[in-house]
């Protein structure tokens, strides 16, 4: 297999996925503090998520991606109707631009990016080589 960014982002993709799976656990899914879950963040019959799952597993297989790769990176996900909710939410979407960056790109956040920027620069560096993702544009999602 060829790994290409698109390859590398459709894995990603996967796996993150798998990082908000409820664990597959027997009864209702903790959350991390060991409480049952709310009902609206468990899993939920859904024609459309259903249905993106098959497109996505269709792409992900043809850019090289292994059935057993995929079916670890969906094992226990499903339509959370409560991410979708406080997705749309977001108080980046309530709130102007100025208010937002203002929090979100705070000097003290900038500062610490910077940081962990000059910190990690050598794996940065690295990710770029092998996913041709800038080493600045990792550190800003990170």
């Amino acid at each position: 297999m060829i790994l290409t960014r698109r390859t590398a982002l459709l894995t990603l993709g996967a796996f993150g996925l798998a990082a908000c799976s409820t664990g597959g656990g027997s009864g209702a899914p903790a959350n991390s503090t060991g409480g049952a879950l709310p009902a609206d963040l468990r899993p939920t019959p859904n024609a459309a998520y259903d249905a993106w799952v098959r497109s996505f597993r269709g792409r992900a297989g043809a850019q090289g991606l292994s059935d057993s790769t995929l079916a670890a990176g969906f094992r226990g996900t499903g339509y959370l109707p409560g991410v979708v909710k406080r997705d749309r939410n977001q108080v980046e979407f309530s709130r102007t631009l100025e208010d937002y960056l203002s929090i979100a790109a705070s000097d003290e956040r900038v500062s610490k990016g910077r940081a962990a920027y000059s910190r990690h620069r050598d794996t940065l560096a690295a990710v770029e080589k092998r996913y041709g993702v800038a080493p600045e544009i990792v550190t800003a999602i990170w």
